[in-house]
């Protein structure tokens, strides 16, 4: 029996050009909605997960196991696979580098993470 068919793959990860993994992703979006996630998690990387697994899932498992509240949880993020991760936070940073789809969701868009924008705002957070 071969490795795949023991354990299943957790995730798939397709390199690409940007416009070709566009095009993929849209097409088989549609097809595998109901069994697979499809998302970029870098202009040139389009990733394949089980339709339970994102960084959403992930989170509501912690707020669950440390009893957090969404609005003490703030999370940052540059692309589409850090959608799933917004809609669990209280507060959602895109910086300004991040991806359009990414940018819609967000609470606030921070200066990019080439200028210290993650910095910038967990300093105004936490007033140091």
């Amino acid at each position: 029996m071969n490795l795949i068919e023991k354990k299943p793959p957790t995730k798939i990860l397709a390199i690409d050009e940007e416009k070709v993994l566009d095009t993929i992703k849209e097409n088989l979006r549609e097809k595998y909605r109901d069994s697979i996630k499809i998302f970029k998690s870098f202009p040139t990387y389009l990733e394949f997960v089980p339709k339970d697994v994102d960084k959403g899932v992930g989170l509501r498992y912690l707020k669950k196991t440390f009893r957090w509240k969404k609005e003490e949880i703030v999370s940052f993020g540059d692309n589409e696979n850090d959608i799933a991760l917004f809609k669990e936070s209280g507060l959602g940073v895109a910086v300004a580098n991040a991806v359009k789809d990414l940018k819609e969701v967000a609470d606030l868009v921070a200066p990019s993470n080439n200028q210290a924008g993650v910095a910038d705002v967990v300093s105004d957070l936490v007033d140091l």
